[in-house]
């Protein structure tokens, strides 16, 4: 090792400047002892503050959200045949939301209610309109413009 130089608190044979090499596996961070471990978990102390029970869900929610969820594959094969459970989630979904307000939190099902309400009024919606496209198809049908027919546009 002639004409090396071994720089001063460098291990030998390495240029100034470079780090030495890494230790052996488990050596975390160089000498820097193995990380530190994790104790029991601690409860408390952050996070948003807990919510109180609200009591039991209202079944006339919970009925108007089964009446509006069936109410919309109804509507778009039935029509007019999914209007009573439309109208059945709209009117259950108000009465509960209703009885829910008066309750000051003591009886829950707001949400589906609400969801109640929705669904039923969309199911509503598309039951109207798919009525609406049938009688249109079948005056338009009636009135000779259909295919094979000789009315306009199909002269």
């Amino acid at each position: 090792m002639l004409g090396r130089m071994n720089p001063p608190g460098g291990p030998p044979g390495y240029p100034p400047g470079y780090p030495p090499p890494p230790g052996p596996p488990g050596d975390f961070g160089g000498g820097y002892g193995a990380p530190p471990m994790f104790g029991p978990p601690t409860f408390g102390g952050g996070g948003y503050p807990a919510q109180g029970p609200s009591g039991p869900t209202d079944q006339l929610a919970t009925i108007s959200l089964v009446c509006g969820i069936v109410s919309l594959p109804a509507s778009c094969c039935c029509g007019i045949f999914a209007l009573p459970a439309s109208i059945g989630a709209v009117v259950c979904g108000i009465v509960a939301l209703g009885k829910i307000n008066k309750s000051q939190g003591t009886i829950g099902g707001r949400g589906l209610a609400i969801a109640g309400i929705v669904c039923g009024s969309v199911g509503a919606l598309l039951g109207i309109a798919r009525v609406i496209l049938q009688i249109g198809a079948f005056a338009w049908g009636m009135s000779g413009a259909g295919p094979g027919g000789t009315g306009w546009p199909f002269k």
